[in-house]
Protein backbone atom coordinates (compact mmCIF):
# COMPACT_ATOMS: atom_id res chain seq x y z
CA UNK A 1 0.00 0.00 0.00
CA UNK A 2 1.42 3.57 -0.90
CA UNK A 3 1.80 6.05 2.07
CA UNK A 4 -0.49 7.84 0.04
CA UNK A 5 -3.25 5.08 0.65
CA UNK A 6 -2.37 4.41 4.27
CA UNK A 7 -4.88 5.55 7.26
CA UNK A 8 -3.33 7.75 9.79
CA UNK A 9 -3.85 6.02 12.54
CA UNK A 10 -5.08 2.48 14.20
CA UNK A 11 -6.03 2.66 18.23
CA UNK A 12 -6.50 -0.45 20.25
CA UNK A 13 -8.23 0.05 23.32
CA UNK A 14 -9.36 -2.41 26.63
CA UNK A 15 -13.40 -1.86 26.29
CA UNK A 16 -16.02 -0.99 24.81
CA UNK A 17 -16.40 2.05 27.23
CA UNK A 18 -13.03 2.76 26.52
CA UNK A 19 -13.67 2.65 22.67
CA UNK A 20 -16.60 4.78 22.10
CA UNK A 21 -15.01 7.75 24.22
CA UNK A 22 -12.13 7.36 22.42
CA UNK A 23 -13.94 7.14 18.97
CA UNK A 24 -15.93 10.11 19.96
CA UNK A 25 -12.84 12.09 21.75
CA UNK A 26 -10.95 11.29 17.96
CA UNK A 27 -13.54 12.56 15.85
CA UNK A 28 -13.27 16.26 16.97
CA UNK A 29 -10.23 17.12 15.43
CA UNK A 30 -11.08 21.02 16.06
CA UNK A 31 -11.65 20.56 20.02
CA UNK A 32 -8.49 18.47 20.04
CA UNK A 33 -6.61 21.08 18.02
CA UNK A 34 -5.34 19.08 15.28
CA UNK A 35 -6.35 18.57 11.56
CA UNK A 36 -9.04 16.54 10.36
CA UNK A 37 -7.21 12.47 10.63
CA UNK A 38 -8.90 9.11 9.92
CA UNK A 39 -8.61 6.30 12.32
CA UNK A 40 -9.65 2.81 13.04
CA UNK A 41 -10.53 1.84 16.50
CA UNK A 42 -10.65 -1.51 17.98
CA UNK A 43 -11.28 -3.01 21.74
CA UNK A 44 -9.42 -6.02 22.69
CA UNK A 45 -11.51 -9.82 23.97
CA UNK A 46 -8.48 -9.62 26.66
CA UNK A 47 -9.81 -6.09 28.27
CA UNK A 48 -6.76 -4.15 29.84
CA UNK A 49 -4.02 -7.03 30.44
CA UNK A 50 -5.06 -8.06 26.90
CA UNK A 51 -3.64 -4.82 25.17
CA UNK A 52 -0.64 -4.76 27.51
CA UNK A 53 0.35 -8.55 26.02
CA UNK A 54 -0.92 -8.25 22.99
CA UNK A 55 -0.88 -5.32 21.46
CA UNK A 56 3.36 -5.41 19.64
CA UNK A 57 1.44 -8.94 18.15
CA UNK A 58 -1.96 -6.89 17.23
CA UNK A 59 0.16 -4.23 15.45
CA UNK A 60 2.48 -6.59 12.70
CA UNK A 61 -1.09 -6.33 10.39
CA UNK A 62 -1.42 -2.82 10.59
CA UNK A 63 2.55 -1.26 10.06
CA UNK A 64 1.46 -1.29 6.20
CA UNK A 65 -1.84 0.24 6.11
CA UNK A 66 -1.42 2.78 9.06
CA UNK A 67 1.03 5.51 9.76
CA UNK A 68 0.67 5.17 13.58
CA UNK A 69 -0.37 3.40 16.36
CA UNK A 70 -2.47 3.98 19.43
CA UNK A 71 -2.96 2.34 22.89
CA UNK A 72 -5.02 2.62 25.78
CA UNK A 73 -5.56 0.16 28.75
CA UNK A 74 -6.19 0.99 32.52
CA UNK A 75 -3.31 0.65 35.15
CA UNK A 76 -6.06 -1.30 37.26
CA UNK A 77 -6.22 -4.26 36.01
CA UNK A 78 -3.06 -4.52 33.48
CA UNK A 79 -1.51 -7.07 35.30
CA UNK A 80 1.74 -4.92 36.32
CA UNK A 81 0.64 -2.94 38.64
CA UNK A 82 3.42 -3.69 40.99
CA UNK A 83 5.51 -1.84 38.14
CA UNK A 84 5.06 2.21 37.09
CA UNK A 85 2.93 3.52 34.62
CA UNK A 86 6.15 4.85 33.15
CA UNK A 87 8.00 2.19 32.78
CA UNK A 88 4.79 -0.30 31.66
CA UNK A 89 4.55 2.85 28.66
CA UNK A 90 8.22 2.79 28.37
CA UNK A 91 8.95 -0.84 28.15
CA UNK A 92 5.85 -1.44 25.68
CA UNK A 93 7.38 1.42 23.46
CA UNK A 94 10.59 0.13 23.30
CA UNK A 95 8.78 -3.42 21.99
CA UNK A 96 6.76 -1.52 19.49
CA UNK A 97 9.46 0.12 18.04
CA UNK A 98 11.96 -2.93 18.14
CA UNK A 99 9.27 -4.27 16.05
CA UNK A 100 9.43 -1.24 13.01
CA UNK A 101 7.01 1.12 14.41
CA UNK A 102 9.91 3.84 15.65
CA UNK A 103 8.11 6.95 16.46
CA UNK A 104 5.09 5.76 14.89
CA UNK A 105 2.93 4.47 18.17
CA UNK A 106 2.35 5.62 21.76
CA UNK A 107 1.31 3.88 24.43
CA UNK A 108 -1.39 5.75 27.04
CA UNK A 109 -1.62 3.47 30.16
CA UNK A 110 -4.64 5.65 32.18
CA UNK A 111 -4.10 5.77 35.89
CA UNK A 112 -6.31 4.71 37.69
CA UNK A 113 -9.04 4.40 35.22
CA UNK A 114 -10.85 5.66 32.08
CA UNK A 115 -13.65 7.52 34.33
CA UNK A 116 -11.10 10.17 35.57
CA UNK A 117 -11.03 11.58 32.19
CA UNK A 118 -14.51 12.65 32.36
CA UNK A 119 -14.45 13.87 36.14
CA UNK A 120 -14.43 17.98 35.57
CA UNK A 121 -16.85 21.34 35.94
CA UNK A 122 -18.28 20.48 32.89
CA UNK A 123 -22.14 20.73 33.14
CA UNK A 124 -22.23 17.60 30.71
CA UNK A 125 -20.98 15.17 32.88
CA UNK A 126 -24.48 15.33 35.60
CA UNK A 127 -26.36 15.70 32.45
CA UNK A 128 -24.68 12.69 31.05
CA UNK A 129 -25.05 11.02 34.19
CA UNK A 130 -28.33 11.73 35.00
CA UNK A 131 -28.05 14.89 37.53
CA UNK A 132 -30.10 18.02 36.88
CA UNK A 133 -27.21 20.23 37.89
CA UNK A 134 -23.46 20.09 38.22
CA UNK A 135 -23.71 21.43 42.17
CA UNK A 136 -26.36 18.44 42.81
CA UNK A 137 -24.00 15.85 41.72
CA UNK A 138 -20.34 17.79 43.43
CA UNK A 139 -23.03 17.61 46.20
CA UNK A 140 -24.11 14.24 46.40
CA UNK A 141 -20.14 12.74 45.84
CA UNK A 142 -18.78 15.46 48.63
CA UNK A 143 -21.61 13.72 51.15
CA UNK A 144 -20.91 10.43 50.18
CA UNK A 145 -17.04 11.20 50.70
CA UNK A 146 -16.59 10.01 47.20
CA UNK A 147 -15.07 13.43 46.06
CA UNK A 148 -13.01 15.86 48.73
CA UNK A 149 -13.97 19.61 49.20
CA UNK A 150 -11.76 21.48 46.78
CA UNK A 151 -10.93 18.45 44.44
CA UNK A 152 -12.23 18.41 41.06
CA UNK A 153 -12.56 14.36 40.46
CA UNK A 154 -12.83 11.68 43.06
CA UNK A 155 -10.09 9.56 43.80
CA UNK A 156 -12.25 6.56 42.82
CA UNK A 157 -13.56 7.88 39.41
CA UNK A 158 -14.85 4.69 38.46
CA UNK A 159 -16.49 3.68 41.79
CA UNK A 160 -18.02 7.12 42.50
CA UNK A 161 -19.52 7.34 38.55
CA UNK A 162 -21.39 3.55 39.53
CA UNK A 163 -22.08 6.02 43.03
CA UNK A 164 -23.72 8.71 41.00
CA UNK A 165 -25.80 6.22 38.27
CA UNK A 166 -27.36 3.86 41.11
CA UNK A 167 -28.35 6.97 42.99
CA UNK A 168 -30.14 8.18 40.35
CA UNK A 169 -31.57 4.40 39.18
CA UNK A 170 -29.24 4.62 35.97
CA UNK A 171 -27.64 1.71 34.64
CA UNK A 172 -24.52 1.71 33.81
CA UNK A 173 -24.04 1.92 29.72
CA UNK A 174 -20.91 2.30 27.45
CA UNK A 175 -22.64 4.54 25.95
CA UNK A 176 -22.54 7.00 28.52
CA UNK A 177 -19.11 7.41 27.19
CA UNK A 178 -19.87 8.12 23.73
CA UNK A 179 -21.83 10.84 25.07
CA UNK A 180 -18.83 12.39 27.27
CA UNK A 181 -16.39 11.73 24.47
CA UNK A 182 -18.93 13.96 22.35
CA UNK A 183 -19.74 16.53 24.80
CA UNK A 184 -17.55 17.26 27.50
CA UNK A 185 -15.17 20.16 27.40
CA UNK A 186 -11.41 19.51 26.98
CA UNK A 187 -10.01 22.16 28.09
CA UNK A 188 -9.26 22.25 31.66
CA UNK A 189 -8.94 18.72 32.00
CA UNK A 190 -6.36 17.87 34.89
CA UNK A 191 -5.74 14.06 33.94
CA UNK A 192 -1.98 13.60 33.21
CA UNK A 193 -2.67 10.73 30.82
CA UNK A 194 -5.68 13.06 28.86
CA UNK A 195 -3.09 15.34 28.35
CA UNK A 196 -0.68 12.98 27.31
CA UNK A 197 -3.09 11.74 24.85
CA UNK A 198 -3.78 15.95 23.57
CA UNK A 199 0.05 16.31 22.77
CA UNK A 200 0.66 13.01 21.10
CA UNK A 201 -2.31 14.39 18.60
CA UNK A 202 -1.16 17.70 18.29
CA UNK A 203 2.61 16.77 17.77
CA UNK A 204 1.02 13.95 15.17
CA UNK A 205 -1.65 15.59 13.50
CA UNK A 206 -0.75 19.63 14.00
CA UNK A 207 -3.33 22.07 12.15
CA UNK A 208 -3.43 22.85 8.44
CA UNK A 209 -2.15 26.63 9.55
CA UNK A 210 0.29 24.77 10.84
CA UNK A 211 2.31 23.23 8.39
CA UNK A 212 4.35 24.29 6.10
Amino acid sequence: MTPEAMKDLIVLVADLDMKNALTALLSRPKSLETRPFTFECSSHTGKDSGVRQHCVEFLRLFIQTHHRALFFFDYQGCGREDTSKQVVEEQLKASLERNGWTDRAEVIVLVPELEAWFWSQSPHVAEVLGWGASDDLRAFLIEKTWLNEGDVKPQKPKEAMEAALRWVKKPRSAHYFKELGEKASLRGCQDPSFNQLLTVLRQWFPPTDQLG
